[in-house]
């Protein structure tokens, strides 16, 4: 089988909220979400409030990390909360 990397824009979503409120993960390490392992991350999606990680400030899931960048909606507070 063969796969390519498909180029998706800056303003255009990763995929419909319905499908990103379906994948959650239960990540629990020191530095969760680094990993196939980790369902999100697994699904080259960014982690939601629906995560495990989503209380704590160490999610290693890059796409989050962008995400919450380029977020104007959703601040990162690291005292271990996220406000809306």
């Amino acid at each position: 089988m063969f796969f390519s990397s498909v180029l998706i824009a800056d303003d255009k979503p990763l995929a419909p909220a319905s499908v990103l409120k379906l994948v959650s993960c239960g990540c629990s390490s020191d530095q969760p979400c680094g990993t196939a392992r980790c369902g999100c991350y697994g699904a080259h999606l960014p982690c939601t409030m629906l995560c495990s990680c989503y209380q704590t400030c160490n999610c290693a899931n890059r796409l989050t990390t962008e995400a919450d960048n380029n977020s104007d909606s959703e601040a990162e507070d690291c005292d271990g909360k996220y406000e809306a």
